[in-house]
């Protein structure tokens, strides 16, 4: 998501409400996916997220193809390493898009089962969101009691409320230790490790969220179910 969008969706962003640019592009819902992913009684509505403005590519200036590094030992990552596809994510936790996204990774997921490796780096744009890089480091203080995913999953569906109160508060119910995580948010603990998956984004001339990379390549496409269930499958 590009500054000058941004700023239009402030007013709407203090209020956890998407403005009608959002809605455009995240809300218009219509029948996505392979035919083989779609067919039967339970046939798939899925929101089809584009990559810019229609079909204009957000990046500022050209990504590598591959991914560098490849996906790593200290990496968040959840599916099994013998897993014949991978797919990772560069994402902010105050992103509305990064934010909409996790229901369609969700099918994925569920469609793909054992068969997938999910990843994700952090990708905190801090001009644009106040409240990204430390809800960075909150995930990354929930990692170290065991519990990244869960952080993970929280702060998406915590509708902007990331004030460092909001992710102690959010570290409480996920049965944390509050405490330790509001300790370890001051003393900046965790600063390091989030700057490690920031500098490998710029390396990449990554400047959006989100951004993904199946199988080791930039996927630059839509970003719907079955449009990454494709890919990924190849």
């Amino acid at each position: 998501m590009r500054v000058d969008d941004h700023l239009r969706q402030a007013r709407h962003r203090a209020r956890g409400e998407p403005d009608q640019h959002e809605r455009d592009r995240v809300g218009h819902v219509q029948p996505c996916g392979a035919p083989d992913e779609r067919g039967g009684p339970e046939q798939q509505q899925e929101a089809v997220l584009e990559v810019g403005h229609g079909s204009a590519r957000v990046y500022d200036r050209t990504v590598p193809a591959s991914l560098q590094p490849p996906v790593r030992p200290d990496d968040h990552v959840t599916g099994p390493d013998s897993a014949p596809y991978e797919l990772m994510m560069y994402g902010d936790f105050e992103c509305p898009y990064c934010a909409a996204a996790q229901s369609i990774l969700a099918r994925v997921r569920t469609r793909l089962g054992d068969e997938l490796r999910f990843a994700f780096r952090h990708l905190p744009l801090e001009s644009l969101h106040p409240h990204a890089r430390h809800a960075a480091e909150a995930s990354e203080a929930a990692a170290a009691q065991g519990a990244f995913w869960e952080m993970h999953d929280a702060l998406y569906a915590a509708r902007g409320r990331l004030e460092d109160a909001d992710l102690v508060s959010h570290a409480r119910s996920l049965g944390l230790d509050a405490e330790r995580v509001g300790r370890e948010l001051a003393d900046g603990t965790h600063a390091e490790r989030v700057a490690g998956d920031l500098a490998t984004a710029q390396a990449l001339g990554l400047s959006a969220t989100p951004a993904f990379f199946v199988n080791g390549v930039q996927h630059t496409d839509t970003y719907d179910a079955g449009s990454l269930v494709a890919a990924l499958r190849g």
